[in-house]
């Protein structure tokens, strides 16, 4: 898997479309802790998101994961990422939501659309 470093000014990030099967742990976006605002991720082959892989991104506003194979979100999965105010999940394969997934999303007007 790919970890980004030395990236550590950058503020929005496209990897939409690269075939990324998978995201492996925390340490993936690690650098860009303190500067990541937006992140896109969709159209890709992610059937499992990591739990927590984004708990101390505290400046990440906008995260598109739509277009990818995820089948389960939990409690954990979107945990420490409360100033997210988009989240796109659009044309995924899920089958399972906690009932808890979104809860530390405090700032977010959430619309879910299945399809």
């Amino acid at each position: 898997m790919f970890f980004f470093k030395d990236c550590t000014s950058v503020q929005d990030l496209s990897l939409e479309a690269n075939q990324i099967s998978s995201l492996e742990d925390e340490r993936t976006f690690s650098s860009m802790v303190s500067t990541l605002k937006t992140l896109d991720i969709g159209e890709n082959l992610i059937a499992q998101f990591p739990d927590g892989i984004f708990s101390q991104h505290k400046e990440l506003f906008g995260l598109r994961l739509a277009g990818n194979r995820l089948r389960n979100l939990t409690s954990l999965t979107f945990k420490g990422a409360e100033n997210i105010r988009m989240l796109n999940l659009a044309s995924n394969m899920l089958e399972t939501i906690d009932q808890n997934c979104f809860s530390s999303l405090n700032n977010i007007n959430l619309t879910i659309l299945l399809s």
